[in-house]
């Protein structure tokens, strides 16, 4: 028998832009989705195919960068999937300051209206930093590397 853990075995998930944004906007639309059906909201029924969309339109990103793809087919793909998920953020803002106003909440639900900013934070700033390093060619000092910022807030 092999000494391999079945941990070992799992398929890794490597933090690229995309898969960043598509990770903080999974938990947006989730989070926010089950907020407006528990105040009885009808505002993201369709969260689950907004979320297809999303993960479509990674999916062509990833598929863009192999091979020998054009650099203009590239920024096309990020193009759409930048505006998918600014779309999807600016559908959300709106709900959310509908639900931060009121007055039945309890703690439970103010917590996790908090939880839902910061991931609206997160993946605004993803999109401005996909935008700066695909769409204008800029590089992103290592420094405002988000992967840095997770180490200074989850130190190991």
């Amino acid at each position: 028998m092999g000494g391999a853990t079945p941990l070992l075995l799992k398929p890794t998930h490597y933090p690229t832009d995309s898969n960043l944004l598509l990770d903080g906007m999974r938990k947006v639309l989730l989070l926010s989705a089950d907020l407006c059906a528990k105040f009885e909201l009808s505002d993201l029924l369709q969260y689950r195919y907004n979320f297809r969309k999303l993960k479509y339109a990674q999916r062509q990103i990833q598929k863009s960068k192999r091979g020998k793809a054009q650099d203009g087919k590239v920024e096309a793909v990020y193009s759409t999937y930048i505006n998918l998920a600014e779309l999807e953020l600016a559908k959300i803002t709106p709900i959310l300051e509908i639900l931060e106003r009121r007055e039945d909440l309890n703690m439970i639900d103010k917590l996790l209206l908090d939880e839902i900013n910061r991931y609206v934070e997160h993946a605004t700033r993803q999109v401005k930093q996909i935008e700066r390093r695909v769409i204008n060619g800029e590089t992103i000092p290592h420094s405002g590397n988000l992967c840095k910022l997770k180490q200074k807030i989850w130190p190991e």
